[in-house]
């Protein structure tokens, strides 16, 4: 152990491309390290890192959270050699607020996806009925509990992060970025689709790798990926995924200004902005609603009706609960719903008695908040 009372650090990476610090004695070059690493290790794992390592058919995913797995399926997804599996999570500690039960897919093709639920029950029921479903992009959201979707792409979801990876929104802050001196993390990117649409993203960075040509074995072209904040990623081999791609110019800011804005007025944290221009001219968003009570959302609470079907005349009477959803969010929708399921038409409801719910679900601004009341 005399040896190390003198050392000095250094960096290196391994086979896979693995990011490590090591310190070693003074009498050791660093390159040595270095050279060893890269050519010996493929990779290291730390289990003190580790709460859980949750199975997936003959390999397993490590967290540091306490996961308990519930449901799962997996295999092949055709004779193309993709496969896929799907999976029910119980995360008994999700930091900051976080839903604690998903449902996540994930295949070879498109990556990662995970949904999140009310409730374990809500979520074993959906898996139990849909786990052989393709498109549970749709299926999902009409089911019981369903609370969002996230497209993870690329990126790992949070409840996988391991060690002291920081967690970036819904992600797992992704190891082996390059400094790629143009898809640099946190850059935003004005990308034009073939229609000529303009999409805002931000860059969450880029992986750099190599392909060698099975026809000329001594050829070797370098690619990139990039992965964008909504999940979705692209890849100079395949492709452009529009007619151009660049970065936010600095005259261009006003544009994220007003989308960040935008997204306040939908979260009901504002009703109105504007945006002043250098020239003096102004862009102004206001939120208007319909005057009409029908259309407007319905606080979470009980409902004395008085309903009128087509065709009878007998008007029917009776407290109605109502919880507001991501589907119906408005309680004469929710009445109108329920009658044309029995084959009947409603001319007219109306409310006569209400008991809000205290602390129950509320409609804020645009977007409904499916997170539940403490």
């Amino acid at each position: 152990m005399d040896r190390f009372n003198s050392y000095h650090y250094g960096e290196g990476k391994t086979g896979d491309g693995q990011h490590v610090t090591f310190t070693c004695p003074t009498d050791t070059a660093i390159e040595e390290v270095q050279e060893i690493l890269k050519n010996k290790f493929r990779d290291f794992d730390i289990p003190s890192a580790h709460q859980v390592n949750v199975g997936h058919g003959a390999y397993g995913m490590y967290s540091r959270y306490k996961i308990k797995q519930h449901k799962y399926a997996g295999g092949g997804l055709n004779d193309g050699g993709n496969w896929g599996f799907i999976e029910v999570l119980e995360i008994k500690n999700p930091p900051d607020g976080r839903c604690g039960i998903v449902i996540h897919e994930c295949n070879s093709c498109t990556g990662a996806v995970f949904t999140e639920w009310a409730t374990l029950t809500d979520a074993n029921k959906a898996f139990k009925k849909n786990w052989l479903e393709e498109k549970t992009n749709v299926v999902f959201p009409l089911s019981p509990g369903f609370k969002r979707r996230v497209v993870c792409g690329l990126m790992t979801p949070w409840f996988y992060a391991v060690g002291d990876q920081e967690l970036f929104g819904d992600f797992t802050f992704p190891e082996g970025l390059q400094n790629d001196p143009k898809y640099k993390l946190g850059q935003r990117f004005i990308i034009e689709d073939y229609s000529g649409d303009l999409i805002l993203k931000t860059c969450l960075g880029c992986r750099h790798y190599t392909i060698k040509e099975t026809l000329h074995p001594y050829t070797e072209h370098c690619y990139r990926i990039v992965q964008w904040d909504d999940g979705t990623f692209w890849d100079d081999k395949s492709g452009s995924i529009g007619r151009s791609i660049r970065p936010l110019r600095d005259d261009e800011l006003w544009i994220d200004e007003a989308i960040q804005q935008f997204h306040r007025l939908l979260s009901g944290k504002s009703k109105n902005f504007t945006i002043n221009f250098t020239d003096g001219s102004k862009f102004v968003g206001v939120l208007k609603q319909t005057s009409e009570q029908k259309d407007l959302p319905t606080a979470e609470g009980r409902y004395y009706v008085v309903v009128h079907i087509k065709g009878v005349t007998k008007a029917k009477k009776g407290w109605v609960d109502f919880k507001p959803n991501l589907v119906v969010s408005n309680l004469f929708k929710h009445i109108t719903l329920k009658f044309k399921d029995q084959g009947k038409d409603i001319e007219r409801i109306k409310v006569e008695d209400q008991v809000v719910t205290r602390g129950g679900k509320k409609w804020s601004g645009v977007f409904y908040s499916s997170a539940e009341s403490s």
